[in-house]
């Protein structure tokens, strides 16, 4: 997935626009969809992982970022006893915490 589609699609999974995110990092208009055609410089990838709270590794597709992983990630850290519905429960609460950065 090239870098502006997972911005894209971070920037919908917290019901903002990519203009809204430009706007709020202080961006030129239309420098985040620019990136379909090209890479982005180091500062204004930075900006945006932090504004998500994602790493420039995941943007960039260097690390695998699927809800499997981030499952397994958590569960290494709660107890043996939480069922799957439990664990999807947390990661809801989770990413919801996430979202109102």
């Amino acid at each position: 997935m090239r870098i502006y589609d997972k911005v894209k699609d971070l920037a919908k999974s917290r019901n903002i626009s990519i203009a809204e995110l430009e706007r709020r990092l202080e961006l030129s208009n239309g420098s985040i969809s620019k990136w379909n055609t090209y890479m982005p410089n180091t500062e204004p990838l930075l900006k945006v992982a932090n504004f998500f709270g994602v790493s420039t590794d995941e943007l960039l597709d260097n690390v695998d970022t699927s809800k499997e992983k981030s499952q397994g990630l958590l569960a290494a850290h709660i107890a043996d006893d939480v069922t799957p519905e439990e664990m999807e429960e947390i990661l809801d609460y989770i990413n919801y915490i996430k979202s109102k950065r």
